[in-house]
């Protein structure tokens, strides 16, 4: 008999379980059929994992409970068909990028526009952007445009290394700072209290403005310079659950407003998404939850119309109507220009 070679891979995977593997199932037959499948079809294809026996009813809710375990994986599944239909479970996949060719001519001109004086000195992500649009084309790439800086990455790393000091030994600090262009940087003397990350990616400065006396966010990013400041803190700083929330709906745009929203129970995996990391509490197919600027949720509504059925108070009808009306007048005066 062949001996079994016994290979150590220097990992110790646990055994799939019985739901996982019905689930691993299930969305690789869903991939299988970009058109959808219906029930009863899944049913025939999947029988070692939903028996043939098992009564209709039974089956749809484990059906649906398995289509909702996708769906708070990350999967998009669409249910399609009306009110007592046949109901049709189809997998959104990705639309690939479609390719854009260039000819010679018009790489030329990119390359004359790309070198212009005005763009002699380029961000870092400007100048990779390029060589993504050139990569098959060097020969036209604009290499007499100087970079502003490659070490762009080293000098952010410098940066947080400066603050993490500061935050640690309670110095405040002057940095140079721009919100929206680069062009119209400021200057700022802060405390710097804490640093957050939003979704693994953005991170953002806590700090205390010395002069606006009120606690802001300062997007990491966009701290182009900072040095220490001879002086020592003006209070002493903690950290609340609403400093952390970064989140729109915390926007001081008005007072706080308690509102409750009733969701449709198939979509409301859209809603958890969007609401991270605010704070609400959940109420059967109800979510109530605090916020201090309603145009965000409003935003998300009229975005996604198939996630909430009814919004209380009363009055937020009004107010969405507002907001849906002011959106109309923008289109309206950009037609007219």
């Amino acid at each position: 008999m062949e001996e079994i070679e016994n290979i150590d891979l220097g990992i110790n995977p646990s055994k799939i379980n019985p739901t996982e593997e019905r689930l691993a199932a299930l969305v690789l037959t869903l991939k299988k059929h970009p058109t959808g499948l219906s029930s009863s079809k899944i049913k025939e294809l999947l029988p070692r994992f939903y028996d043939s026996n098992l009564a209709e009813d039974s089956f749809l809710k484990k059906l649906q409970r398995d289509i909702d375990a996708l769906q708070e994986l990350g999967f998009v599944i669409q249910t399609l068909g009306k009110e007592g239909q046949k109901k049709i479970y189809k997998l959104e996949t990705p639309i690939e990028v479609s390719k854009v060719q260039f000819t010679r001519e018009e790489l030329g001109i990119l390359s004359i526009v790309f070198s212009q004086e005005s763009l002699e000195e380029l961000e870092y992500n400007l100048y990779t952007a390029f060589q993504k649009i050139f990569h098959k084309n060097m020969n036209y790439f604009p290499f007499q445009v100087k970079l502003k800086d490659l070490q762009q990455t080293e000098e952010n790393k410098k940066i947080l290394e400066q603050i993490l000091l500061a935050i640690r030994n309670k110095i405040p600090l002057k940095i140079t700072y721009y919100k929206n262009f680069i062009e119209e940087k400021v200057e700022k003397e802060i405390d710097p209290i804490h640093i957050t990350k939003r979704n693994h990616i953005d991170s953002y400065l806590i700090a205390y403005d010395r002069k606006e006396k009120q606690r802001k966010r300062f997007h990491l990013s966009k701290i182009l310079k900072c040095q220490e400041i001879s002086s020592v803190f003006l209070f002493n700083y903690s950290i609340s659950e609403d400093d952390k929330n970064y989140h729109a709906l915390n926007f001081k745009i008005h007072e706080p407003i308690e509102i409750t929203l009733k969701v449709n129970p198939q979509n409301e995996w859209k809603l958890k998404i969007f609401l991270e990391p605010h704070p609400f509490i959940k109420k059967g197919n109800e979510y109530v939850l605090k916020v201090t600027n309603l145009p965000a949720m409003f935003s998300f509504i009229w975005r996604y119309e198939d996630v909430v059925l009814e919004m209380s108070p009363e009055s937020l009808y009004m107010e969405y109507k507002k907001y849906l009306q002011k959106i109309l007048k923008l289109y309206e005066d950009e037609e007219d220009v």
